[in-house]
């Protein structure tokens, strides 16, 4: 079946076969029937207008196809027979729609029926994981965009295969392979293909007379991807056979599980709706990982490097590295895929940079980069990464030309996993405001007291952001920043606070700060962080007592981030302004480093003193002062006296 879609008409071609073998389809007639859209609906309406836009595929910046929304629903009118159904499509892929209708139903007169009414009547309406996958027909492109095959498959496996309708016994041959790996020696290698190679086994050659049956022969077959799709954690891709021409010999959909990616099952024909799970598919491929390359290490990786971290240069991503003298092993989640795992082993060093062989746990090429280290100091180690080549020649792989950079451009990070806090950059007692998409929200930590609380009157509630050496009932020091969006700053007689049931509502733990691109940075680590105990943060003083602070969107901070950046455009979620706000017996001095040197102790920059202990001194120079005038007056007095009392001597 073809379908040409128009602005506001289906033109339906289809083909009329006799099954009679897997994959071999003789036509007895072609009929073309003409279907007019009466109305249409979307899940993702235009936010302005709150309409549908055009089903048409249009192009986006890059030259590629894109929908408005992935899912649309038509209200159909079939102009020969006056009935009408109600016909739902998918958007699985730029390449790939799926499609399914009710029965063409009659109504009585000129009465347009209701489109809620007769879209009920699909079959399978539930959640996309519960849709029975037999009503859905599969329409591929007929000029289809080739897609990185990287999110569909990638590796190299060997394994056995079974085709469902004549045995459940699985094939074991030696050439069979699947490799989705782009080769670097071949110049027309790219990665939008993967090749399967089935050998011939004995288990079928008893149906030698079945012509839909083509494993009675040595087949190799190479693939274009056309793109993936998940429905639940069932993992979906379709392909295009290169070596074919006709279209139900063309077209395959392959399907994978989320949760065991040993198994992979693929159609027979252009469908997907004969795919119900990897083990019961009309092809079933049961993977083994082929054998990757052993390649011995020759150089190695600074000591204090050892550990696991995480790296922040996956944006949002989690990704660990695990490092020890000689390897780097890399795990990260690119898409909704299982994790995916890359070796790096030390082959050159100079100066701070190290050539590391790169080796897939699939089995693909090895590649060697080039990784720039900087000395590791607190818990952060920066670095950056160079193009992959497939020659080992350090002054090619690690030519300062490999790192190819934009104008603006920053250090990745790997923040070690269980961070040791350091004395933080700033210090003193603030008040701030809050603004960004992401704005600071009171809480109660540890949960609401099982107790009430003798009531205590507060006439007036602050903003608080602190970073003092006996802090919240001296638990922290300088090395944490308390932050309580209302905090009590009445005072008692003797000037000291009567809130004593403040509690701090966010703690965040100082792990390493720098300066980079004439900006300070800050990590810090907070364990009751939703989205991530790490955060980057840009600071600046801008006065003798403000201070900026802008957070990043999660671990990382964006290139163009700037101390009072607050939106997601600029890679930030939140900025504070601080102003200090010091009281007489807070004990808590100013200070800023500016992190341009984060290899020295913070103890040895020159630091403010607090205003209680510049309180003390000025009482001890009053005390002394009048201690001086009385001293002073005495002498003075007796001076006077002894002069009194011998000039009385001489008169007599």
């Amino acid at each position: 079946m073809f379908t040409t879609i128009q602005s506001n008409s289906f033109t339906r071609l289809r083909k009329v076969s006799i099954p009679g073998s897997i994959v071999e389809t003789s036509v007895q007639r072609d009929t073309q029937v003409q279907e007019t859209c009466l109305l249409m609906q979307c899940n993702r309406p235009n936010k302005v207008t709150g309409r549908c836009q055009s089903f048409q595929q249009t192009s986006d910046i890059s030259g590629g196809i894109v929908y408005d929304s992935d899912r649309y629903r038509f209200l159909i009118h079939d102009t020969s027979t006056k009935c009408y159904r109600c016909r739902e499509i998918a958007v699985r892929t730029i390449n790939v729609l799926e499609l399914r209708e009710t029965e063409c139903l009659t109504f009585g007169g000129n009465v347009v029926p209701d489109m809620t009414y007769l879209c009920g009547k699909l079959k399978g309406t539930k959640m996309d994981g519960n849709v029975e996958r037999a009503s859905w027909t599969t329409l591929f492109s007929q000029k289809p965009t080739r897609v990185s095959c990287r999110s569909s498959i990638e590796g190299s496996w060997t394994f056995k295969y079974s085709i469902q309708r004549y045995s459940q016994h699985k094939c074991l041959h030696p050439k069979n392979n699947l490799t989705s790996c782009p080769d670097p020696a071949n110049r027309y290698s790219t990665e939008d293909r993967f090749y399967i190679s089935y050998g011939a086994c004995d288990d079928y050659a008893w149906k030698k007379g079945d012509p839909g049956l083509s494993f009675l022969r040595d087949m190799a077959m190479t693939f274009v991807c056309l793109g993936d799709w998940y429905i639940g954690n069932d993992h979906f891709f379709a392909a295009v056979n290169l070596g074919e021409n006709r279209p139900e010999e063309q077209y395959r959909c392959f399907m994978e599980n989320h949760d065991d990616d040993q198994y992979i099952g693929h159609s027979l024909a252009a469908t997907c709706s004969t795919l119900l799970a990897p083990r019961v598919s009309p092809v079933m491929l049961h993977l083994f990982r082929a054998k990757t390359t052993t390649i011995a290490p020759s150089c190695s990786l600074p000591a204090n490097f050892s550990g696991r971290w995480m790296n922040t240069a996956h944006a949002a991503v989690n990704s660990w590295i695990d490092i020890n003298a000689t390897h780097l092993l890399e795990k990260h989640r690119p898409d909704q895929r299982l994790a995916v795992e890359t070796s790096f082993i030390c082959q050159e060093q100079k100066g701070q940079r190290y050539m590391m062989a790169r080796v897939g746990i699939g089995g693909c090429q090895v590649y060697y980069v080039c990784w720039h280290f900087l000395p590791r100091h607190h818990n952060i180690i920066r670095y950056r990464v160079g193009l992959a080549f497939a020659t080992k020649d350090f002054r090619q792989v690690c030519s300062w030309s490999s790192f190819l950079q934009s104008r603006d451009w920053k250090y990745d990070l790997l923040i070690a996993q269980n961070p040791l806090p350091v004395e933080c950059p700033i210090g003193g007692k603030f008040r701030f405001t809050q603004y960004g998409d992401v704005p600071l929200e009171s809480r109660i930590r540890g949960g609401v007291t099982k107790s009430p609380r003798d009531q205590v009157e507060c006439k007036q509630y602050e903003t608080d952001l602190s970073v003092c050496s006996k802090q919240w009932r001296k638990q922290y020091d300088t090395r944490q920043i308390l932050i309580d969006l209302d905090k009590c700053m009445t005072l008692d007689w003797h000037a000291k606070p009567i809130g004593e049931y403040d509690e701090p509502d966010h703690i965040l733990h100082c792990i390493g700060y720098w300066r980079e691109n004439a900006r300070s940075f800050l990590v810090t680590y907070e364990k009751e962080d939703a989205l991530s105990p790490f955060r980057c943060w840009v600071y600046n003083r801008i006065g003798y007592q403000r201070l900026l602070l802008s957070r990043g969107v999660a671990s990382y901070c964006g290139i163009q981030q700037e101390p009072d950046s607050a939106n997601l455009s600029y890679g930030a979620s939140l900025a504070l302004d601080l102003h200090e706000n010091e009281r007489l017996f807070d004990d808590c001095p100013l200070r800023f480093v500016d992190g341009s040197d984060p290899w020295i102790p913070i103890g040895q920059y020159g630091l403010l003193t607090s205003a209680a202990v510049l309180y003390r001194i000025a009482s001890l120079f009053t005390v002394i002062s009048n201690l001086s005038l009385h001293l002073f007056t005495v002498i003075f007095l007796k001076q006077e006296i002894w002069l009194g009392t011998v000039n009385r001597n001489d008169k007599k």
